[in-house]
């Protein structure tokens, strides 16, 4: 069953009901993150210096051409380039610190954190952007954790150049991520933004009937073996109900959403 085979299923079978009071495509969204999340262990070793992600310089913004009208001043057009194979893929070897387990109100109080941080984050690196929401940091639900959770998740929704947007950002604790399965194998492109190979982007259509909605993750890969993802939206799947707006390029760039996931204030 395809995607969009479960968005129209969940949207028929509401039809005479009324409204839908979550997105179905963040849903479908949360269920990939999961599917990844439980699949093993980060590599620890592909971080053999600390993640300076704020000081990396990449070349490119992924899927976006001038063409298409820029939402941001760092964008620029960009040549294709394939997915990596599975023998370009990196290996994963076991992580260098044991897994770290939290309590609830560990997670709880740790979420609270990173929502603030995130805040400040947001207003520094998109300047632009108003009508900010962040949701609470949560698990499988907004806000909601249980105790040896070891990731956190939340959609921060904001407005820029009149569209609506949103952020996912997740935090991962050592041995949470399997860097194997950074790259899903519908991605368009996968690629290591640092030498260190310590920052790594994935770019990827949600619905091959619909082009225009994309996604673009980039992870952070720390030093002691955690991880914190940010993706981008080019439209909002916080919204209500099934109408929504969409904008073909990417309102924010690889550099920014590295900068997003490099911030040390986030993180597990």
């Amino acid at each position: 069953m395809t995607e969009r085979d479960v968005r129209e299923g969940l949207r028929s079978a509401v039809a005479d009901e009324p409204p839908l009071d979550f997105d179905p495509d963040a849903l479908v969204a949360t269920a990939r993150r999961e599917a990844r999340r439980r699949r093993a262990l980060v590599s620890a070793s592909l971080a053999t210096v600390a993640v300076a992600v704020a000081a990396v310089a990449v070349p490119v913004v992924l899927g976006v051409s001038r063409e298409q009208g820029d939402l941001t001043p760092g964008n620029r057009p960009v040549a294709s380039s394939p997915v990596p194979g599975a023998t370009e893929r990196p290996s994963t070897p076991p992580a260098s610190e044991a897994a770290r387990e939290y309590t609830a109100e560990q997670l709880r109080r740790r979420g609270r954190q990173m929502q603030a941080e995130l805040e400040d984050a947001l207003r520094e690196v998109l300047p632009g952007a108003v009508d900010v929401v962040i949701q609470p940091f949560g698990g499988e639900a907004t806000g909601q954790v249980e105790d040896g959770q070891d990731y956190l998740t939340t959609f921060a929704a904001y407005t820029l150049a009149g569209e609506r947007f949103a952020l996912g950002v997740n935090a991962f604790t050592p041995g949470a991520t399997d860097v194997e399965q950074l790259c899903p194998t519908n991605a368009k492109r996968c690629e290591w933004l640092n030498e260190s190979r310590t920052v790594f982007t994935v770019d990827e259509g949600v619905d091959p009937a619909d082009p225009t909605l994309r996604i673009v993750t980039v992870y952070s890969l720390r030093q002691d073996g955690s991880a914190v993802s940010v993706v981008g939206y080019n439209y909002d799947p916080t919204g209500r109900g099934a109408t929504r707006s969409t904008v073909l390029p990417m309102p924010v760039s690889v550099e920014q959403l590295a900068k997003l996931a490099g911030n040390p204030g986030l993180g597990l």
